[in-house]
């Protein structure tokens, strides 16, 4: 039996296989016509005989059309008549998008438009992402302060920029990587990048694996319909091998999909994507035009960016009432205003609590009191470490006053420039004395308190004030400073020691001893600074100093105007002045014989009166204040100072 080789056929291979598709011939052709008259028979030996078709024509017998409608809108490639359409396209003549050519549901998410070519979405302004459905973000949402704004760049990126508020500003935010396309549901992302799912490959997971001739050139991707590649804008031929060529090369705004013929980017047009697509009337000058939209400034609205965004108002053609400043439709009041047209005054918070009067949403709080609401009272401060809170008010120590004792007292008359001020309090210069330190010389009512308790008209006395020891004596079975505290112990100790009850002992001061305390034993302490220490235990000051430990500095009023001498505190004045300070001219006179008797000046009245010791004198020893022997103090002197200390007396010898 006869192997026929292709093409052959019969018991010894001698009838030949004709080509299909016979048609009837023409009346002048002798024979029959195949491949319906559409191409030629021809014959191989791998074959045998079969059709070469010509163009359009296609198939085993060049019955099948090969011609696809609009050519396939140059987004895809025709086979025997059917589009295979590029990825992005579909429709019989590849002219319509394909649901999943961008991302997103509905595709770019509503907000922005499908480059189908390449897959991706161009966002509207204020959005941003794959799919266009995230919110163009400013950072920290500006922090509450202000409103994000989108805004182009020169390289035809959108980012956000925050449009403060009057007083605050920021910068914009950063985005987080995504993945291509969310790996077009085929894998997982990670870091950026989509590791796929088996059978699935590309950058986004949307290619599947299958076999293309040439693995579609790593310029497609292979199916459906499977074994057909199907090819990247820019790229043509069976296997995407091909690189379309446009001589503009689309002006860099769009992707050449078929030699000389672009497919533009939104925003641009034109044969060669040269020509940005402008927005109606230029935004009006109020915002940037992106993709023929018009992004509108903060405080513009509109399709066209035509319109002013208004602000709420209690007053006709002013916005906020004039009370605040408007920005993007919303009113931001001054300081004493809120409400949304700024039209209401601030209120204070609790109404003051009662303890305070409000001024333009402010509390002004009355003395003492403290807080937003002026609720703190006086004790709130702790007295400010002043003072003690008693019942809810502050008892203040000395040298401090006020609700709150947060005030120094002031010294009376400024310690009269002779002083220092310690809290109210006066601090007066060597030979200074008085609560204003106005006084001069030695402030005998100070040392001896109450003149040692004498009383004058009864002439009894508890005590005698002693020029010696610069205090009161006081007699026996009395005590204290003043002579005004009944003492049990013998003596009261002699005024050098503490009386100790119910054993009626003293207990001495140092350099003192015995059971009265009467016996010294050592010197005043500090008596060796301004004296010597005497063999009979009392201090001999230097000149210029007294007091029982030669502590007490003697000083001149005025040091003596420069006419005169300072003698242990007492001026004598130089011929031809007088006076305390020896400030005062006085005409040259005789001196006055010396008296034998004593001139007494009463304090009180500022009367001299003339008695005899005999006639029941006042004895020294009772006096407040015996001057001794003074040369240089006129009579009127001491009637001047003595006007202040009633109920007081001082002995005054040799009176000028």
């Amino acid at each position: 039996m006869c192997a026929c080789n292709a093409g052959w056929t019969g018991t010894y291979c001698t009838d030949a296989i004709p080509c299909p598709g016979n048609v009837q011939a023409p009346s002048n052709v002798h024979a029959n016509v195949t491949c319906n008259a559409r191409g030629t028979c021809d014959h191989s030996n791998a074959v045998g005989f079969y059709c070469n078709c010509t163009a359009p024509w296609g198939g085993d017998d060049c019955s099948v059309s090969n011609t696809c409608p609009d050519n396939c809108a140059h987004h895809g490639s025709c086979h025997e008549g059917t589009c295979i359409c590029r990825l992005g396209y579909t429709g019989a003549n590849c002219s319509a998008f394909e649901q999943a050519t961008c991302p997103g549901a509905p595709m770019c998410g509503g907000h922005g438009e499908c480059f189908a070519p390449l897959g991706t979405c161009t966002c509207d302004p204020g959005f941003s992402g794959d799919d266009c459905t995230e919110t163009v973000a400013c950072k920290n949402d500006c922090s509450g302060h202000g409103t994000c704004s989108v805004v182009v760049d020169s390289n035809h990126i959108v980012e956000g920029l925050c449009e403060c508020q009057p007083g605050f500003s920021g910068d914009d935010c950063s985005v987080e990587a995504l993945c291509a396309n969310s790996c077009s549901g085929n894998g997982v992302c990670g870091n950026g990048a989509c590791d796929c799912k088996a059978g699935w490959g590309g950058d986004d997971c949307s290619a599947i694996v299958d076999k293309c001739p040439n693995d579609c050139s790593g310029n497609g991707l292979c199916g459906p319909p499977a074994g057909f590649c199907r090819c990247s804008p820019g790229f043509v031929s069976d296997d995407c091998s091909r690189q379309t060529v446009c001589s503009s090369n689309c002006s860099d705004h769009g992707v050449c999909i078929d030699d000389e013929v672009c497919e533009c980017m939104p925003g641009w047009g034109g044969a060669n994507c040269a020509q940005a697509k402008p927005c109606p009337y230029d935004c009006y000058g109020h915002g940037v035009c992106t993709n023929g939209k018009c992004s509108c400034n903060s405080n513009y609205t509109g399709t066209y960016c035509q319109r002013l965004r208004p602000c709420p108002t209690a007053l006709n053609g002013t916005d906020c009432t004039g009370h605040g400043k408007c920005f993007q439709a919303k009113c931001y009041c001054d300081g004493a205003w809120t409400g949304g047209d700024c039209n209401t005054p601030k209120t204070c918070p609790n109404d003051c609590s009662g303890h305070g009067v409000c001024d333009h949403g402010l509390c002004s709080c009355a003395d003492g009191f403290s807080g937003d609401d002026c609720k703190l009272g006086p004790c709130a401060s702790n007295c400010s470490g002043h003072g003690l809170c008693v019942k809810d008010a502050c008892m203040c120590v000395a040298g401090y006053t006020g609700a709150d004792c947060s005030l120094v007292n002031d010294c009376p008359g400024d310690c009269s420039g002779a002083g220092k001020c310690d809290h109210g309090v006066c601090f007066c210069d060597p030979g200074r004395y008085g609560a204003d330190c106005r006084g001069v010389g030695t402030d005998w009512s100070a040392l001896c308190p109450n003149n040692c308790s004498f009383n004058v008209v009864a002439h009894l006395s508890q005590g005698a004030c002693n020029q010696e020891k610069r205090g009161c004596s006081c007699e026996p079975h009395w005590g204290g400073p003043a002579c005004d505290q009944t003492v049990q112990c013998p003596g009261g100790c002699s005024g050098h020691g503490a009386c100790i009850m119910p054993n009626r002992t003293c207990v001495c001061d140092f350099g003192f001893k015995d059971g009265q305390c009467s016996t010294r034993t050592a010197c005043a302490v500090g008596c060796e600074a301004h004296g010597v220490c005497a063999s009979d235990l009392s201090c001999v000051c230097h000149p210029g100093w007294s007091g029982e430990a030669c502590d007490s500095q003697l000083l001149c009023a005025g040091d003596c105007s420069n006419h005169g001498l300072c003698l242990d505190g007492v001026c004598s004045c130089d011929a031809g002045y007088s006076s305390f300070d020896c400030a005062q001219l006085s005409a040259p006179q005789r001196p006055p014989p010396i008296p034998e008797i004593r001139h007494w000046v009463d304090e009180a009245t500022g009367s001299k009166a003339v008695r005899a010791k005999a006639a029941g004198g006042y004895d020294p020893q009772f006096g407040p204040r015996d001057f001794g022997p003074a040369p240089g103090i006129a009579w009127e002197q001491v009637h001047r100072a003595s006007k202040t200390r009633a109920l007081k007396t001082a002995l005054v010898e040799g009176v000028a």
